[in-house]
């Protein structure tokens, strides 16, 4: 069973998730970039004329153009999570960092680096459930120049970081005016006149989180307020800028380790 989601707010990209896939998928390629994660059972990918194992804990690597096939021989199939997304993503992330040569290309085609694992599963339920469109944009964009840091054949490198405590302190009071609004990266980084990821790293070294978590704790401090007298959590959800109740209750179980419901009664 294979499902398909192209989160909101974020154009230009798609996910899939598979489960218990098996048989070929031909030759084929795509226009996007594809990182494909294997999450269980066992695949192959052959690429220019390689077959590269895909156990547990592999992930895909394509650039768009290249000509590859894939295989599930076992019976039990395979899952994994996908992530399409548009060239220019990856050129916006590298004009961020110190990031040499034109289109970005992989070393190899699949990896088995557990952290780079983890942090792609972890940017795929991301992009997945109803989040924040900041922690979204964030998020995909950490994760972008994770790649061109790790895994290009021409390795990018982060600029250095230092004096831009003024303009966290602007975003901070900008994030603490605008809780109740939809917030977007490029917004804040207009404020802070930085880079969208220039601005998460230096945020989240001056204050400890980054721009997304430091406004989710804004929002359940102000959440806490209004629960207390005792309003309606859809009602709450609304005031304090989460995307709908399921949005809050989430966040809220998790920095207060007990539903909204909970709290109010």
């Amino acid at each position: 069973m294979i499902t398909i989601l192209r989160p909101e707010g974020i154009p230009g990209v798609e996910l899939q998730e598979g489960v218990g896939v098996t048989g070929d998928v031909p030759r084929h390629w795509h226009e996007e970039y594809q990182l494909c994660a294997i999450t269980g059972g066992y695949g192959e990918l052959n690429h220019r004329g390689a077959t590269y194992p895909n156990p547990y804990g592999t992930l895909n690597l394509v650039e768009p153009g290249e000509v590859h096939s894939n295989r599930a021989p076992c019976r039990e199939g395979c899952d994994f999570l996908k992530l399409d997304f548009d060239p220019g993503l990856l050129a916006r992330a590298a004009a961020e960092v110190r990031s040499p040569g034109a289109q970005p290309v992989f070393t190899v085609p699949t990896v088995s680096h557990p952290d780079t694992f983890r942090r792609f599963v972890r940017l795929h339920q991301t992009l997945s459930r109803a989040a924040g469109s900041l922690e979204r944009e964030s998020s995909l964009l950490e994760f972008l120049v994770i790649l061109l840091c790790r895994h290009m054949r021409t390795r990018a490198s982060l600029p250095a970081t230092g004096g831009e405590t003024r303009a966290v302190r602007v975003v901070r009071e900008y994030l603490e005016a605008h809780y109740a609004h939809k917030v977007e990266l490029a917004q804040l980084a207009s404020v802070a006149g930085l880079s969208p990821f220039h601005l998460t790293r230096v945020f989240a070294k001056e204050t400890g989180l980054p721009p997304h978590a430091f406004l989710n704790q804004i929002r359940i401090a102000r959440a806490k307020a209004l629960l207390r007298v005792r309003l309606p959590i859809a009602v709450v959800a609304a005031e304090t800028g989460f995307a709908d109740q399921s949005h809050l209750t989430r966040a809220f179980k998790l920095m207060v380790r007990v539903p909204p419901g909970v709290y109010r009664n």
